[in-house]
């Protein structure tokens, strides 16, 4: 039996508004940073792109560490065997 589900009808409106949230701000203030790091490592004899490749790598480790520690998965430390 085929039955087609029923969708409130504001909730199709906030996916939509948090899709264009998402995307739409998100890639605005990422293409912003990116000219920002292009224009700060550029020279008079043109870009330093090694620094310029460098800062996403960096960036993402600090993000990554900042998700390490904040959210710590606090049972996994209960589990553990003490030590004497």
């Amino acid at each position: 039996m085929k039955r087609k589900a029923r969708v409130a009808p504001g909730r199709i409106s906030v996916q939509g508004l948090i899709t264009l949230a998402t995307y739409g701000v998100g890639m605005l203030i990422g293409f912003w940073g990116a000219g920002h790091v292009s224009d700060y490592y550029a020279t008079p004899a043109g870009h330093q792109w090694q620094s310029i490749w460098l800062f996403p790598v960096f960036f993402s480790l600090g993000v990554v560490l900042v998700f390490m520690f904040a959210f710590r998965d606090a049972s996994r430390s209960e589990l553990a065997p003490a030590k004497a």
